[in-house]
């Protein structure tokens, strides 16, 4: 619900202060949707079809972001606002008639409520009684040792059992990931990386090859979330990145000795966008939303996505400077490094978690 009084500021702002206020709206309401979003998909979603439903965060983040191009393309500055204020009323109507999801009701102690909110769930009238299957699933959230006889206030002593640790270790690694792998950054400075590897490419094509790519590599996600699982999904995502950097730091590297088509270099990059988007970028809100404990969830994803917030800052900020003092084959070669490191933990450290409730999960970790 940010986006009305954010766009209603925009389309009134009479000088910069007004702006950057507006700014300032829009990154906490975006750092909120982007932690809470996953996590509340996650609480709600059957366990068969959990990862599907997880998918349609970065769906809707690429279609976003190609729609937004359209608006500002297309339409003159000074409607533009009025044209995401009405993008916004839906949503601002009707999300306030939603339930909280069953868990979050339960571990406050409100299992009647939280009976109603699976009711509404899953489709079934507040006055009918529970399907067998249903019933089931309810019993089995009633009866997880994660989520009965919880104190409402969080304490240090959330945070030590081992399969927390654990799982606040490898969310951690994954969600730095999101940035240091390089995949956003690719997507950011498209038109610079295929410039510097030979390409005259207008950035501003660049920059729509690059969101046209994310379509598609979104839609495989959705196609094979629920098949391969998220560890071989990941595990296959981190590989096809990684091995996509090394002939672009050969071409970056080698580039005027070899005369290297342009095409090759553009290949290679929206290799990196396709095959990093649905594994290095998109899995880790699914994952972390599956691997934490229900208490501590949204502190946790709020803590990683505030230093997912800086980190992007900084890789953002830099990235020009790197390149112009080191080169930017040495920028990829970084990425690769991190993509090799990254790519040990789901394959020593991370359990399957499709199809499983959290108490199966945490026995894994």
């Amino acid at each position: 619900m940010r986006t009305k009084p954010l766009y209603i500021l925009l389309a009134f702002a009479t000088n910069y202060e007004m702006i950057l206020v507006t700014r300032a709206l829009s990154g906490i309401g975006s750092g909120c949707a982007f932690v809470l979003t996953p996590v509340f998909v996650s609480e709600i979603a059957e366990k068969d079809i959990r990862g599907l439903l997880g998918g349609v965060l970065n769906a809707t983040l690429n279609g976003g972001m190609l729609i937004t191009k359209l608006i500002v393309s297309f339409v003159d500055f000074k409607y533009q606002n009025y044209v995401f204020i009405a993008m916004s009323i839906p949503f601002f109507i009707g999300f306030p008639f939603v339930h909280d999801s069953p868990e979050y009701l339960l571990l406050r102690g409100r299992e009647k409520t939280a009976e109603k909110a699976l009711k509404f769930f899953r489709g079934i009238a507040e006055d009918d009684l529970l399907p067998p299957e249903v019933q089931e699933e309810f019993d089995i959230l009633k009866n997880s040792p994660t989520l009965k006889n919880q104190t409402e206030k969080l304490t240090i002593n959330d945070f030590t059992p081992r399969p927390t640790r654990k799982a606040v270790a490898i969310c951690t690694v994954l969600y730095c990931g999101k940035v240091i792998s390089g995949v956003p950054l690719v997507v950011v400075f498209l038109g610079i990386i295929v410039k510097n590897l030979g390409s005259n490419m207008n950035p501003e094509i660049a920059a729509s090859i690059s969101l046209f790519i994310g379509i598609p590599a979104t839609l495989i996600f959705f196609g094979v979330v629920e098949r391969m699982g998220r560890r071989l999904l990941l595990l296959v995502s981190i590989a096809i990145t990684a091995l996509s950097y090394i002939p672009l730091v050969l071409i970056a590297h080698f580039n005027e000795q070899w005369n290297v088509s342009e095409v090759w270099g553009i290949f290679f990059v929206g290799l990196i966008i396709f095959a990093g988007t649905p594994g290095l970028v998109a899995l880790p809100l699914q994952l972390a939303a599956e691997l934490l404990p229900p208490k501590v969830r949204s502190i946790v994803c709020s803590v990683m996505y505030m230093c997912l917030w800086f980190l992007m800052f900084l890789f953002t900020h830099f990235f020009l400077i790197l390149v112009e003092n080191i080169g930017l084959d040495t920028v990829l070669l970084t990425y690769f490094s991190w993509c090799v490191f990254e790519g040990l933990i789901p394959w020593k450290f991370l359990p399957e978690t499709r199809g499983k409730t959290y108490d199966e999960i945490a026995k894994a970790l």
